[in-house]
């Protein structure tokens, strides 16, 4: 059977790996824990298992033999972690190297957008993909749809032409970790069967090349819902000098007004539950502020700030900022220890 169509040619490639994915590979359950690492083994699961029954027997000897066996599995399996996928990564793709590094050290990751606030309205999962979409397709709303008819080509000249090779070379430069797109062929099929499946894939293009138009199904793409959407706006401090005399702050009120007009008028909006009242002031017997107004709620007024790095107090004393520092320093010679156990170069754990 003979497919002209790109269309038919890319239903029938479709269906035919999909029957083979099902016939040979079978879907399977396997369960995933979230908090497994990378690293981990299922002979570290199985002397984990081993651990935590001996312990609710009551074995004491035989807790310390799979604890110690545990710990020592955890220590190489990390060590071959580090050497296997992230060693590599410190010049080609310092971003990797540096997940992989945090991930090794117990350094948290910023934590993926799930959830997002819409007029008033907290979206999520599939109600937070749609609104997003929308939001894609209402840039081109107001243009009128183009009434296209594909006009086939009989002459094309050589160049626009692919062959096997080329094809063969993208297909083998698939990376495996990126997301299937809308056919559901997985990305390790096309890389690992590159050579076989280059053929009907080459046929596919130079048919739509032919025929001057797409299928359908490659103009398609996923909507993932956790996609980073982030739209950041400079953080603004105002201050002003009020006498005791003159506890009220009409001045400040006043430029609050300001700021929050400006905000509106070039479509932002000041987070009422991210602005702060601070005040300083070295007085044993505070006096009592009239509280701020945005949007008209009142601000939360607070003791202590953070401001560019540093940690204001209302009594300007450094104890609150040492502390941190502190804190923070710890835990980073801490990650710096961990890390040097798993096998990481001294002069990677300098940079």
């Amino acid at each position: 059977m003979r497919l002209n169509s790109c269309e038919e040619q890319l239903d029938s490639f479709q269906s035919v790996v999909h029957v083979a994915l099902n016939s040979c590979i079978p879907i399977r359950t396997v369960k995933h824990h979230p908090n497994d690492k990378p690293w981990i083994t299922p002979v570290i699961k199985e002397s984990i298992k081993k651990r935590q029954q001996a312990l609710l027997n009551n074995d004491l000897h035989q807790y310390n033999v799979y604890r110690n066996k545990v710990m020592r599995f955890c220590k190489r399996a990390r060590q071959r972690f580090y050497n296997d996928k992230i060693n590599h990564m410190h010049e080609s793709n310092p971003k990797k190297w540096w997940d992989g590094i945090k991930l090794l050290s117990g350094l948290p990751n910023p934590p993926p957008l799930t959830s997002l606030a819409v007029n008033g309205t907290v979206l999520k999962d599939f109600d937070l993909a749609v609104a997003i979409n929308e939001s894609f397709c209402s840039v081109d709303a107001d243009i009128p749809q183009l009434n296209f008819t594909p006009i086939p080509i009989s002459n094309i000249p050589d160049e626009y032409i692919f062959t096997r090779d080329v094809v063969e070379l993208a297909l083998v430069a698939v990376q495996d970790r990126n997301s299937v797109g809308p056919d559901e062929i997985p990305n390790w099929l096309l890389n690992t069967c590159a050579t076989t499946i280059s053929i009907p894939v080459c046929s596919m293009f130079n048919s739509s090349i032919r025929e001057g138009r797409v299928p359908g199904l490659w103009k398609c793409a996923d909507v993932l819902r956790e996609l980073p959407l982030y739209k950041y706006v400079d953080d603004c401090a105002i201050s002003e000098v009020v006498r005791v005399c003159e506890p009220d702050l009409p001045k400040l009120q006043q430029e609050l007004d300001n700021v929050t007009q400006w905000s509106s008028a070039n479509n932002m909006k000041l987070n009422v539950k991210k602005t702060k009242d601070f005040t300083v002031s070295y007085l044993i017997n505070q006096p009592l502020a009239q509280p701020l107004i945005v949007n008209n709620q009142p601000l939360e007024a607070v003791n202590t700030i953070k401001l560019l790095g540093v940690n204001l107090t209302s009594d300007l004393k450094w104890t609150t900022h040492i502390r941190h520092i502190s804190s923070k320093a710890s835990k980073r010679l801490y990650a710096l220890r961990i890390l040097r156990r798993n096998g990481v170069h001294p002069s990677d754990l300098r940079t």
